[in-house]
């Protein structure tokens, strides 16, 4: 996870704080996946003054976590590297689902120190090759955490095929990475599919929508459509008009105006 990540995760507000290093007993929640924080010219002032403002408070939380050193009494544990200290490493629970693999991740405990806690995952998807001489394209995200227990959703990797394997390393602000989780993927009942190629239509695979109220879904819609206005269009032509379709016929979720 490169620093210039952490920072961007720092700037949003995302980092750990030692009253949600506690264990909830609530649903647990979906982790986002890290977007650039960047500056465009039509944002407007008081958000481009905000993300300034933001950042520089991460550069301040970067510098206080290079004064410190890592060290086993601060929660730091060995890495893939002798002699090496970094964050811990998560507890994964991978289910394939469709094209996609849900990813529950749990901590045991979150360290206090900057220098050690980790405040994302990364994340990656990769199996075999479906064309001879093309070597394994993983798929690669990285999650901020909210606290000790998240789930994250990716992607099977692209012109790849099962058996797929799963990947996690946890990340600091430092750019400090914990030992490498690597887990096989077990295929559903139905078989395992191909991971989807760019450029190349999708197979029509139509799951059932389970677990889900209007209630859930619209938060989702409408958070997602206050930060980005044209991608609430592409949700209302793509999955919401699909979910409708769905056994149960969903109520249409309320989209920002």
């Amino acid at each position: 996870m490169p620093v210039i990540v952490a920072i961007g995760l720092l700037a949003g507000g995302l980092m750990v704080s030692a009253a949600g290093a506690r264990r909830s007993s609530g649903p647990i929640p979906l982790l986002a996946e890290v977007q650039p924080l960047t500056i465009e010219r039509d944002m407007p002032k008081a958000v481009q003054a905000r993300i300034q403002a933001a950042t520089r408070q991460a550069y301040a939380t970067l510098k206080r976590a290079s004064k410190q050193q890592p060290s086993r009494s601060r929660g730091c544990t060995s890495t893939d590297f002798a002699g090496q200290l970094g964050p811990p490493a998560p507890e994964v629970e991978p289910r394939v689902i469709g094209h996609h693999v849900e990813v529950v991740v749990r901590f045991r405990s979150l360290p206090t120190s900057l220098v050690c806690r980790p405040i994302a995952v990364l994340v990656s998807t990769i199996g075999r090759p479906t064309a001879a001489g093309l070597g394994p394209r993983p798929w690669t995200g990285t999650y901020r955490l909210k606290g000790p227990t998240g789930r994250v959703v990716i992607q099977l990797p692209p012109y790849a095929r099962p058996p797929y394997q799963l990947l996690v390393r946890a990340g600091t602000v430092q750019n400090r990475e914990s030992r490498q989780i690597k887990v096989d993927l077990a295929c559903p009942a139905t078989a395992c599919l191909r991971g989807d190629a760019w450029g190349k239509p999708k197979p029509h695979v139509v799951l059932p929508l389970r677990g889900l109220t209007r209630a859930q879904l619209e938060p989702i819609v409408s958070c997602d459509g206050c930060r980005h206005p044209a991608r609430a269009v592409h949700h209302e032509r793509g999955p919401l008009r699909q979910a409708r379709s769905l056994p149960g016929h969903l109520p249409r979720p309320a989209l920002p105006q």
